[in-house]
């Protein structure tokens, strides 16, 4: 009877310390899924918080893109206005100058000189002077309109590096519209006007540097008439002013990464009656 109570007793003395054992078991297991558990919701917290600051970080961008945007519409609604007031004031002064040149030629005829009577019949050399000065006249005609071939605008290097057209962005890290060409690289090279034409606009929020500012950053505007501006953006300087005339291959600013840009270039635009086109065709041999 003695020995069954002995045998009881340990048999339930080591269930008990297995049971103990199990139970220290569960408790470490326990522990070290709390710990991945922690861990998990570490990792859970730095990605929300990564994610949380890559969604303020694309805001931001769209922001900046917004900002762009606005700039260049209102800049494309600017030329159309400056193109505007050019055209009228070339108006003005071709009246003004008609009117002079009236008034000349009725001062010239108020004491005219009397012509001796002819003896003979006019040999009718007006008529052919006039045939003639018609026909050299009308053969202005058939000339290519101005603008209409222009000069590589980023002399020594013929290379289009970012084209017209939907590109990956690189500042923005998306596809978006490229309004123009992305051409050259070098900081403090010369870029020329691609044709003749006046200045119609020059912004330098950063005159001078290399980089800085937003958008477009230091840009000048021509107009070669016929409808037809070009833009030059991205200068470290622009060596005209606004009511400038510029020739052809004139060098009129310096090649750099101002604006919203990743490192130095010349982006360059063409605009016809203020509506963005691509520019190769218009300066490309």
């Amino acid at each position: 009877m003695i020995d069954q109570l002995q045998i009881a007793m340990d048999d339930a003395e080591l269930k008990n310390t297995i049971a103990l054992q199990e139970a220290e078991d569960m408790q470490k297991i326990a522990e070290e899924k709390s710990a991945q558990l922690e861990e998990l919701r570490s990792r859970i917290g730095v990605t929300e918080a990564a994610l949380d600051e890559k969604k303020g970080e694309l805001s931001r961008w769209q922001q900046k893109e917004d900002a762009f945007q606005e700039e260049a519409d209102r800049l494309d609604q600017e030329i159309r206005e400056l193109q505007k007031k050019r055209e009228e004031e070339e108006r003005r002064q071709a009246a003004l100058t008609a009117t002079a040149a009236a008034r000349r030629a009725a001062e010239a005829t108020k004491t005219p000189t009397p012509a001796p009577k002819p003896t003979t019949k006019p040999s009718g050399n007006g008529g052919n002077n006039g045939g003639n000065n018609g026909g050299n006249n009308g053969g202005n005609k058939g000339s290519a309109p101005v603008g209409a071939k222009m000069t590589w605008p980023y002399p020594g290097d013929y290379t289009v590096y970012s084209p017209y057209g939907m590109r990956y962005h690189p500042v923005y890290h998306y596809n978006k519209m490229h309004w123009g060409v992305d051409l050259g690289g070098t900081y403090g090279n010369p870029i020329v006007a691609a044709g003749d034409g006046t200045v119609i606009k020059v912004d330098e929020p950063v005159e001078g540097q290399n980089t800085g500012s937003v958008n477009y950053g230091n840009y000048c505007v021509i107009d070669h008439g016929n409808g037809i501006t070009t833009c030059y953006a991205h200068c470290r300087d622009v060596y005209v002013h606004v009511g400038d005339k510029v020739k052809a291959g004139q060098t009129i600013a310096e090649c750099g990464s101002t604006g919203t840009s990743t490192g130095p270039h010349l982006h360059f635009e063409v605009r016809v009656n203020g509506e963005k086109v691509d520019p190769v065709p218009y300066i490309k041999g």
